[in-house]
């Protein structure tokens, strides 16, 4: 760090003075003496600069308490992340579909008029009265929030702004568009350990998540032929948790957004479960996670393609893109603002206003 500048005895008395409040104010426990403390924070003052927090993140960091579990939209700071999310060459970055002159011709200024008639057509979306003539979408209800489980497997912007204009290729991806399951298995059972159930005994590669405990609200489950009668009380259905906090120990905190998405985040660990039960019982000899891995995700591929995409896109199209379009191995993708924060919305306007949800 270089050559350190001796504090001056005012800075010394400053410090001394400043450092009972600021251990008791964040109940933090030093077990070193205190003027090692007041070395190592005079070090710290004259060699690091931090750089300023932009205004966006700083306005929003309040979402970040215990008591406040939004997250969706949140901006956090990119340095939270690991260096090859925002630094290296192979990282994901948002992009366009279209060209900078199609963009530049078609932009809506934003001025109060625009704003007035966007504010306008969101109250409409969100209370026209006209649900009752129309009626709901043939699509079945719970696609709506299995699209919102994808797009927080594939799209995660932490650093942009609505209210400032931003070129998408300067924003981070802070997901993998590869429909990787990224949002389940985090980094692995090495990297993030804490999200899994290892094995005392038998098969080490028998690695499980870890489930959570519901609350005892009442009968739920499949009921099976009998229908509502049929369903039991459950006891493990939902994702693990910190005790005290209830935050959900997951790799997205966003699907713990609403109960929809955090039951079918759950399912998908369960799934997983299930697999790894199979494969011991096949006598698989090889990795039993890393298969159940492979197998849980080809799986949810398979799904969004030949069930999600035909109902939301029509066959048409999924059979157009699985003829023609080929990415090849280890290309660069940029994920599109057009799709990623455009397109992809149009789930919103598939919510219902009512939901039959334990059964």
């Amino acid at each position: 760090m270089g050559k350190v500048k001796k504090p001056t005895k005012k800075e010394i008395q400053s410090l001394k003075a400043e450092l009972p409040q600021i251990i008791s104010k964040f109940r933090i426990k030093p077990t070193v003496e205190s003027k090692k403390i007041e070395e190592s924070i005079h070090i710290l003052r004259s060699k690091i600069k931090a750089p300023k927090i932009p205004t966006e993140v700083r306005a929003s960091q309040k979402f970040m308490r215990n008591n406040i579990k939004r997250f969706h939209g949140i901006k956090a700071s990119i340095a939270w992340f690991p260096w090859n999310f925002k630094k290296s060459k192979c990282r994901d970055r948002f992009g366009y579909m279209s060209s900078s002159s199609t963009r530049n011709n078609t932009k809506l200024s934003f001025n109060a008029v625009n704003i007035a008639l966007l504010n306008q057509l969101g109250n409409l979306m969100g209370n026209s009265g006209r649900e009752s003539a129309i009626g709901d979408s043939n699509i079945p209800a719970g696609y709506t929030y299995f699209g919102q489980f994808v797009d927080h497997d594939i799209t995660f912007d932490v650093s942009s702004s609505l209210d400032s204009t931003t070129n998408a290729t300067t924003i981070n991806n802070m997901r993998t568009p590869r429909l990787d399951l990224d949002s389940i298995y985090g980094n692995g059972p090495a990297l993030h350990p804490f999200f899994y159930e290892f094995p005392n005994s038998g098969l080490p590669t028998a690695i499980k998540f870890k489930l959570g405990t519901n609350l005892n609200s009442g009968l739920g489950g499949p009921g099976g032929t009998a229908g509502a009668s049929g369903m039991q009380l459950q006891t493990d259905f939902d994702v693990p948790r910190v005790q005290g906090t209830n935050t959900a120990i997951i790799g997205d905190p966003r699907n713990d957004e609403n109960l929809f998405v955090s039951q079918f985040h759950h399912a998908m660990l369960k799934f997983h479960n299930k697999v790894v039960d199979l494969l011991i019982m096949a006598s698989f000899s090889g990795d039993i996670f890393a298969e159940s891995k492979k197998i849980v995700t080809h799986h949810y591929q398979w799904a969004i393609v030949d069930d999600f995409l035909r109902r939301i896109c029509g066959d048409t199209a999924v059979d157009n893109a699985l003829t023609n379009i080929n990415t090849g191995v280890g290309k660069t993708f940029r994920m599109p603002v057009e799709f990623s924060v455009g397109a992809y919305r149009f789930g919103h306007s598939l919510i219902r206003n009512d939901y039959w949800f334990n059964h």
